[in-house]
């Protein structure tokens, strides 16, 4: 069954069509023979590969079709190989859908949350947003938009829909239920940026799902009043207290280049962040990479950053809250 199509139309430009720049194609060294040359794409690509490639490496197409008969190649999509016996991982399966893809499209829908970390991994066709409208495809759900120019991103050398963007496409095509899962798991990430989730609302005015996005975002943004969320924040509030430091702002938004920052304790006139870890909701790889950049997006704007556990604000609270005191007075003297 051939899977349907659907088109989201730029609301501020409904005939306006900006395809997404090609991600350009790895060129292979000089010399390789073809299966080095196979391998060296496969290495790269989540072992897969495309027909074009190939010939473009200089394989020639009965080189290709030997291999497919003898299994070193087998099809994924038309045009587009898997590399060897093993299963595709998932990653491998949005690689081959890309490469199956007209240039300029990108994973998205419930692709793109699985890819960002939003949803758990399942089987089931990828989807696939394309610049200009297409023929269906077995395996791909494909669809049509023509805004994709400021909604796209990479994730894992994956072109992908950014997450406002992939938040808005899972309203409209899985409804509230899973929607609301996948904002819940991005704010314990830290993940959401509500300008960019309002700039993405404001190009899918009359889209199926916004209103749900919407509600979701006011919540969001009730939350971030300055209220206490964890039994750990009001710990390290304490702490404060108890030891007479500065009063911090809890809970307080940051900007950094046009993103918004939450910062759990903040001392703003000394440009001093207090993020406030616990396995919870930093304990997986996502949150862990995701603290990271953050750490250092706020670096590159003055910010200096700390984490602090939870024996840091309990048992350890005294010599916690000396050496807070200390970097306090060293950055305001600075």
């Amino acid at each position: 069954m051939r899977p349907h199509a659907t088109r989201v139309q730029d609301a501020a430009r409904p005939n306006a069509v900006h395809p997404v720049p090609a991600a350009p194609s790895p060129s292979p060294p000089c010399g390789l023979l073809p299966d080095e040359l196979i391998r060296w794409f496969a290495a790269r690509q989540d072992d897969v590969v495309s027909r074009r490639q190939l010939l473009r490496a200089g394989i020639s197409g009965r080189q290709i079709d030997g291999r497919l008969r003898r299994g070193t190649l087998r099809v994924v999509h038309r045009g587009t190989y898997a590399v060897g016996a093993a299963p595709l991982s998932f990653p491998g399966r949005l690689s081959a859908a890309i490469l199956a893809s007209p240039d300029g499209s990108v994973v998205s829908h419930r692709s793109a949350a699985i890819l960002h970390g939003m949803l758990p991994v399942s089987t089931g066709p990828v989807h696939v947003t394309t610049p200009f409208p297409v023929h269906g495809r077995p395996g791909l759900v494909l669809h049509h938009s023509t805004s994709l120019h400021a909604s796209t991103t990479s994730r894992d050398g994956v072109p992908c829909t950014t997450v406002p963007r992939t938040l808005v496409d899972l309203a409209a095509l899985d409804g509230p239920v899973a929607t609301e899962r996948a904002w819940s798991t991005m704010a314990s990430r830290r993940a959401l940026r509500p300008r960019a989730i309002e700039e993405e609302l404001g190009r899918h005015r009359d889209r199926p799902g916004t209103p749900t996005i919407r509600v979701l975002l006011a919540r969001h943004r009730a939350v971030l009043t300055g209220r206490t969320r964890s039994e750990l924040e009001r710990a390290a509030l304490r702490m404060c207290a108890r030891f007479e430091l500065p009063t911090p702002e809890s809970n307080a938004l940051v900007e950094v280049d046009g993103s918004i920052y939450e910062a759990d304790l903040l001392w703003r006139s000394a440009a001093v962040v207090a993020e406030l870890d616990d396995w919870g909701t930093h304990g997986h790889a996502g949150a862990f990479r995701d603290d990271r950049t953050r750490d250092f997006d706020l670096a590159l704007t003055g910010y200096t950053t700390v984490r602090l556990l939870r024996d840091d604000v309990t048992t350890n609270a005294r010599r916690t809250a000396a050496r807070l005191r200390r970097l306090l007075e060293r950055r305001r003297a600075g």
